[in-house]
């Protein structure tokens, strides 16, 4: 059981380095609770842009995404997070998408909204499920309130939450569900600013923080947050250290950690905040190449208890 910061590693995985490389599959991994630049973990099956990421303590996943094959990808892989190597086939999505957002408690994973592979490639509302012990395809699970894509997300053992994202325009919306049961999402409040291109989130299981994303007409260092466990309103946190959208986040019970992004120009930054106070976020270290719209998990999350 990893229930402390010293086990806590964190995954960066996928994105886009476009204008450089392009897509990549590259995995990527840092021990949260020190210091220091991340470490190649290995490959993903395939090279998704935009995947939805999510995680339990033994297991770290991507769901969907872009890949220099096709718009959207139902290919849902996974790795054991304690080791290094490379990604392993899961299932199959029941819908092709990309820009999903991932949430977990130990035992499910859930990933929700994303953009249609099918032309002009409009957000979709559909929610699914996973059972991360096993392999299979993924199981419907409800609708989100509104269709909607590049959300942010945070969980804990018994909530999921999607936070902002583009519902045909940018929005400041945050929906919920109860991640061991099956339905639709509720409405749970409003961020501080409308907030999407997040790819992820990250929470201590009693509050989920939004680091950046973009708040139309530009990107944003805000960093805000709510507690999971009442509804309301997001609260000022404090600011990154320049306006970000696309990063990927991994958290344990005490740190946040956020990699990569745009600015527009891309970033191989990684920084972190103490989720139990407030306060600007501190640097981290370094990704081995700058990248954008990654997938990020950890084995600490909040959802994990």
């Amino acid at each position: 059981m990893v229930n402390n910061n010293f086990g806590a590693r964190g995954l960066i995985m996928g994105g886009i380095t476009y204008p450089g490389a392009g897509y990549v599959n590259t995995i990527e991994f840092i021990q949260i609770a020190t210091l220091g630049n991340s470490v190649d973990f290995g490959d993903l099956t395939n090279k998704p842009n935009g995947g939805a990421g999510f995680s339990s303590k033994i297991r770290g996943f991507v769901a969907g995404g872009n890949t220099p094959e096709g718009y959207g990808i139902n290919v849902i892989q996974f790795v054991t997070i304690a080791t290094t190597g490379n990604a392993t086939d899961f299932g199959d999505i029941g819908y092709t998408r990309s820009n999903g957002a991932g949430v977990s408690n130990n035992t499910r994973g859930v990933y929700s909204g994303g953009e249609s592979a099918s032309s002009p490639n409009p957000s979709l509302n559909n929610i699914e499920f996973v059972t991360m012990s096993t392999t299979g395809d993924g199981q419907d699970f409800g609708d989100l309130i509104d269709a909607a894509s590049t959300m942010h997300s945070a969980s804990s053992p018994t909530r999921g939450l999607y936070l902002g994202g583009y519902r045909d325009g940018d929005v400041n919306f945050i929906d919920f569900l109860t991640i061991s049961t099956t339905g639709n999402t509720q409405d749970f409040g409003d961020l501080v600013n409308t907030a999407r291109n997040g790819n992820g989130g990250v929470s201590n299981g009693h509050r989920g923080i939004v680091m950046g994303g973009y708040s139309s007409p530009a990107r944003t260092n805000t960093i805000q947050y709510v507690t999971i466990q009442s509804t309301g309103n997001a609260q000022e946190f404090g600011d990154l250290s320049g306006s970000r959208s696309s990063s990927g986040g991994a958290s344990s019970p005490t740190r946040g950690c956020f990699g990569g992004g745009r600015t527009p120009t891309l970033l191989d930054t990684i920084e972190y905040i103490a989720i139990a106070t407030e306060g600007n976020a501190v640097d981290f270290g370094n990704l081995t190449v700058a990248r954008a719209n990654v997938a990020g998990c950890s084995n600490a999350h909040g959802g994990l208890g």
